[in-house]
């Protein structure tokens, strides 16, 4: 593009200002908490240069669909066929199994230009965190990509039948803000991911782009504006040009990219209303053009035009390196020293970048050799990358990358043990995810319902009672709004039809569903004054068919950057410097979970067992057991670990009772 007569350097300096913005978000999160709009710059600046080059192609009747997908992969592979082996390779000697093959994942989604897909189908309850995904960055770079795919294709459609192109990018951008306005309440990781509530910020830049060819019809009303603002500067307004008008764009776009600082933020719904800040503001700049000082003086700076010609392979490096800090435990290194080392990732993406840009973008866009055979060679390599990505993700992975914690991170794993099979017990239970039964030939079964609680404490009541010659059943139930109210009643018949069922065992996060509140301040939807009635109709209904009931109140809880994986030793080595494992008091436990502890005890016809003596022994909650194994697989599921230590030193009286034995 710099080759052409069209180049503008003060684009490459707004470039420059948006990857800055990205870096200082994802560097330094807590001082920059809007930095992340520097994306929605990136994609106005790609639509206004990608639509220049294909309105400019089909005005002068020469634009070719295959030529502009092969400069498309000459600007986009090179750097990419660097980075995502390089991320690939380090992963599998830094991360555990289950991380690498989500690596694989993201390796394949993002060769294939389809990340934000991938990402947006993993969005959910057991998601992990996005500083936990080296690849995260690029599912803006999938949003592209297909509007590339997409794009020429309708305007050259559009061409060929002489529909108006600014008429039909206008129309097509707000079709796509309509999307986005719409979903960005009712779903917001759609909204953020989806690419057609995306592409409205792209044919912002696609409008602009259109403009020129209308120049003729909208110069005097240009000039119109320019001699109004000119008046109001009290400048000359016989020499008016066009620069007071520019001037003013720029310094209003300016100003709109200072507002999305100051408005947007992450845990607000995003892209929505609030997208419209750092548009508006790209395009503002855009259009104020060469004429305006800040556009010609700042943004055509030589710094800013450095940087922005090798701010793509910045962006492309700079997430990975902090992503890796991250999952090496640079969090728990103290405040001052994480700082330090993200500081010095910024760093190093920026040599990786400058390295990138000259040893390898320009020689392969601009140096010797037919594009044909470029664009071959680098399909079969971003292909053979894919596949690698896929093996990955489909291939069991060998235990040598996490031997030195081998027996730590086995005991990470939350969910169904070994000898714990799929749900074979009721017809209709088959439907209900989360649903497993254990048979030990027995006439009398125990049932284990609640949330995912429920799930996690499953395993090791599963084990027990097989040895005990009691059946299991895990049967999903909820004291909220989150289950369906026709889901609810099935399962009540179910365990009320089952004269096997003579004991439940309830399972829940049930400070969660009185009050919607975390232990780290997180909100969650609540049930508030319906949620005493719902568990103690449900106890009355199970006590009507003779059905005795326990609940078990909720084991102690860790705020959510407390997770165990954090505090195992990584295959190579761990930016992070603890001297023991993460504890809590039980006071504050107790006091986080007194109103649910209150409530419980109100309830009549089930009996109430407190485990926090058990997860809190000496005043101290533990996340280890005294082998340094973890009790929980995050922060506050319980292992297949935990579920035994639960049923071990709490649970194992009741389990005997049932099967109508004494504790030797």
């Amino acid at each position: 593009m710099r080759s052409e007569n069209f180049y503008r350097p003060d684009i490459d300096g707004l470039r420059a200002l948006a990857v800055c913005l990205v870096l200082c978000y994802h560097a330094f999160p807590h001082d920059f908490k809007s930095g992340f709009v520097g994306v929605d710059v990136f994609f106005v600046i790609s639509g206004y240069l990608i639509g220049g080059i294909i309105l400019r192609g089909l005005s002068a009747g020469s634009f070719s669909l295959l030529h502009f997908y092969s400069r498309r992969i000459l600007r986009i592979f090179p750097a990419l066929l660097l980075m995502l082996p390089v991320v690939l390779l380090a992963g599998h000697f830094l991360l555990f199994p289950d991380e690498y093959q989500a690596l694989g994942k993201h390796t394949l989604g993002g060769s294939a230009f389809v990340a934000n897909l991938v990402y947006w189908s993993e969005i959910g309850y057991w998601d992990v965190s996005a500083t936990l995904k080296p690849l995260l960055h690029l599912w803006s770079l999938g949003v592209e990509e297909q509007f590339y795919i997409i794009s020429p294709l309708l305007l050259i459609f559009a061409w060929k039948r002489q529909y108006n192109l600014l008429v039909l990018s206008i129309v097509l951008m707000l079709a796509s803000l309509a999307s986005n306005f719409y979903f960005f309440r009712r779903s917001p990781s759609l909204d953020f991911y989806a690419p057609f509530t995306r592409f409205w910020e792209i044919f912002s830049g696609i409008v602009l782009a259109a403009l020129p060819g209308h120049a003729a019809r909208l110069r005097p009303a240009w000039l119109k504006f320019d001699h109004g603002v000119a008046r109001v500067l009290r400048r000359d307004v016989e020499s008016a040009d066009g620069t007071c008008a520019s001037n003013l764009l720029a310094v209003l776009g300016l100003a709109c990219l200072v507002a999305a600082l100051l408005v947007c933020r992450v845990n607000r719904y995003f892209p929505g209303y609030s997208a419209l800040w750092p548009v508006c503001g790209a395009v503002l700049i855009i259009a104020a053009g060469q004429r305006s000082w800040l556009n010609r003086r700042i943004f055509s700076h030589k710094l800013a035009v450095g940087v922005g010609l090798i701010s793509y392979p910045l962006y492309l490096w700079h997430w990975p390196l902090l992503s890796y800090a991250t999952i090496l435990g640079g969090e728990g290194a103290g405040l001052w020293k994480w700082r330090f080392i993200r500081l010095i990732c910024v760093l190093i993406a920026l040599l990786l970048a400058i390295l990138t840009y000259f040893l390898v973008e320009r020689p392969i866009r601009f140096g010797k050799g037919g594009i044909k055979l470029k664009v071959l060679v680098m399909l079969i390599l971003m292909t053979c990358i894919g596949s690698t990505g896929f093996y990955v993700f489909k291939k069991d992975i060998p235990d040598e990358p996490v031997s030195i914690a081998k027996k730590q991170y086995n005991a990470l794993i939350m969910g169904v043990a070994e000898d714990g099979s799929l749900l074979k017990y009721d017809p209709e239970l088959d439907t209900l995810s989360f649903a497993h039964y254990q048979d030990a030939g027995s006439e009398k079964t125990v049932a284990v319902i609640g949330d995912s609680h429920a799930y996690a404490a499953f395993p090791g009541i599963a084990e027990k009672n097989k040895s005990l010659g009691l059946n299991t059943v895990c049967i999903p139930f909820r004291f909220d709004q989150y289950q369906a109210q026709e889901e609810r009643k099935r399962v009540i018949n179910i365990l009320k039809s089952k004269k096997d069922i003579t004991h439940i065992f309830v399972f829940m996060r049930g400070v969660v569903n009185l009050n919607g509140r975390d232990v780290d301040a997180k909100k969650w939807s609540k049930s508030g004054d319906k949620f005493k009635p719902l568990l103690q109709n449900f106890v009355d209904e199970m006590n009507g068919t003779g059905k005795y009931v326990y609940i078990v109140s909720e084991n102690p809880v860790f705020p959510q950057n407390i997770e165990p994986r954090n505090f195992i030793r990584r295959p190579l080595f761990a930016l992070n410097s603890f001297t023991e494992y993460p504890q809590m008091l039980r006071k504050d436990v107790y006091q986080h979970q007194k109103e649910y502890l209150d409530l419980l005890k109100e309830i009549k016809g089930a009996e109430i067992i407190n485990g926090l003596d058990v997860f809190c022994p000496n005043g101290k909650c533990i996340m280890f057991d005294a082998d340094e194994m973890p009790l929980y697989s995050d922060d506050d599921h319980l292992s297949v670990n935990g579920s035994r230590y639960l049923v071990k030193n709490l649970l194992e009286p009741y389990l005997l009772e049932i099967a109508g034995q004494e504790k030797e």
